[in-house]
């Protein structure tokens, strides 16, 4: 990576290169590679021999704990900010003390010490002026305390002065920009993005939900002819249904019609799904992303046959690398079209091994959940109940939490549990901002109707939201298979 640094540069050696971060916000949405300076090199050392002792005792300070962070990342960043505190490292010029900036925030970041990554990765940039190593960790480190605008900001930077830097940050942290930020912050770096021509590195993410973001805010703006161009990159066809629904887009699809058209784009994804597959056939990804994309055209038959030929070839040494982290993906894939196919009983058994098969190499909680909506969808309140018995909610995402609260709404409701019940809505209204969807979804099972009708109405008058439950609330084909004879 190419960076505003020291006279001369060289590679990180030694024990910081191997610091491997743990998760943050979301799991793998940290850069992936660290700062690529030294305090210290052939050149500089004799400047910093000039500014005096203090100056190259901190040099080598810093240079001595960025060694240490390999085996000891506690011990290093205690080192580094007595470093960064002292009289010497206020002697060294901006460039120096931007380099030192840059390998605290690091080390802070793979400490989890979010607040104290970005406070260094702000000092560096007023220091040095900003290099693509700071605004990058100033990104992550914003997304580690929740605070999206300053993401959004750090992300508009990157791509103005380093969009090539922006590999470094995963598709998902730069996805979430839309839902997760608001206003000016969020308008610039979707600007500075889509200026960037940036499009995800994987061929399974899309942007178009990041597009649409942008359209509706140049609508708001009164930039029809820009809305129009950014349009053209939407090529999700969930996101053109949205187009559609929504009647501040009609200027943007009457102007070209074939452009939005979403049979087409439903067509041309499930091409993408199937190429996916045969360039990539040691993905178990791929096929998973297949075998949903037939099941959401209606074809549960030809999911279940992309997935049965999966697994078939799964005991197979090497024949996915992936199989650790995907099979319990593939395993409910299957379980739900045999579900769709009016297979009730083989579809709980597959989903069942799903829920038993690890996530993530930990504890199953996706597949967990699914199980017990899947038995709530069919009757079976007591056995969706007995599904989530001994389930740790403590483990999910706040997401995660919604979505078991759901589940047992909707099981207490069949069971004429009020208490049950009341417990549950309880939580899902005081978490309503962690997922709107599922809190609609939980109150339906509940027999609140009318809190659900207020729902969508806010839904509606919310700029920000409109299109989405104007999309939701559309009249689409029933899938196949049973349904659910209790609500």
């Amino acid at each position: 990576m190419a960076r505003a640094g020291l006279a001369s540069a060289a590679l990180v050696i030694g024990a910081l290169a191997l610091i491997a971060l743990p998760g943050a916000a979301q799991a793998g949405d940290q850069p992936r590679n660290p700062p690529a300076e030294r305090m210290s090199s052939a050149k500089a050392r004799p400047a910093v021999r000039r500014s005096g002792e203090n100056a190259w005792a901190a040099l080598a300070g810093m240079d001595d704990a960025a060694d240490r962070a390999g085996h000891d990342a506690a011990g290093a960043l205690a080192e580094m900010k007595a470093v960064v505190a002292s009289v010497g490292f206020e002697q060294l010029d901006g460039r120096q003390r931007a380099v030192g900036f840059s390998l605290l925030a690091w080390t802070a970041v793979a400490q989890k010490d979010y607040a104290l990554a970005r406070d260094a990765a702000d000092q560096g940039i007023r220091a040095g002026g900003g290099s693509a190593d700071l605004w990058l960790l100033k990104a992550q480190a914003a997304q580690g305390v929740s605070d999206w605008d300053d993401m959004a900001q750090s992300i508009a930077n990157l791509a103005r002065g380093w969009p090539r830097a922006l590999r470094q940050m995963p598709d998902g942290a730069i996805l979430r920009l839309a839902s997760e930020s608001r206003g000016e912050p969020r308008f610039q770096a979707l600007m500075a993005l889509h200026e960037a021509n940036w499009s995800p590195q994987s061929r399974s993410a899309d942007a178009s939900r990041l597009w649409l973001t942008l359209t509706t805010e140049l609508l708001a703006r009164g930039k029809l002819e820009q809305a129009k161009r950014v349009a053209h990159d939407i090529m999700g066809y969930r996101a053109l249904i949205e187009l559609h629904a929504d009647r501040r887009f009609d200027p943007i699809v009457a102007s070209d019609p074939d452009a939005f058209d979403v049979a087409k784009a439903i067509d041309r994804d499930l091409e993408q799904r199937r190429a996916a597959v045969a360039s990539a056939p040691h993905s178990l990804a791929a096929v998973n992303a297949l075998a949903l994309a037939l099941r959401q055209r209606g074809k549960p038959a030809d999911a279940l046959a992309v997935t049965d030929d999966a697994l078939a070839g799964a005991a197979a040494p090497g024949r996915f690398t992936d199989l650790e982290d995907e099979l319990n993906r593939t395993l409910e894939q299957r379980a739900f079209a045999l579900q769709e196919l009016g297979r009730t009983d083989e579809a709980i058994r597959t989903q069942r091994s799903a829920a038993a098969s690890p996530e993530h190499r930990g504890p199953n909680i996706s597949q967990t959940l699914d199980l017990a909506d899947m038995l709530n969808e069919l009757g079976r309140a007591q056995d969706a109940l007995d599904a989530l018995r001994g389930f740790d909610a403590t483990t999910p995402s706040a997401y995660g939490k919604m979505v078991w609260e759901q589940d047992l709404a909707c099981a207490y409701a069949q069971l004429h549990d009020t208490a049950g019940v009341a417990g549950a809505v309880q939580y899902l209204r005081a978490h309503r901002a962690d997922a709107e969807i599922v809190f609609e979804g939980g109150l339906m099972c509940a027999g609140e109707a009318d809190d659900v009708a207020k729902a969508v109405i806010s839904g509606i008058e919310n700029p920000d939201t409109r299109s989405a439950v104007l999309a939701d609330d559309q009249t689409y084909l029933d899938p196949p298979g049973p349904q659910s004879a209790w609500m």
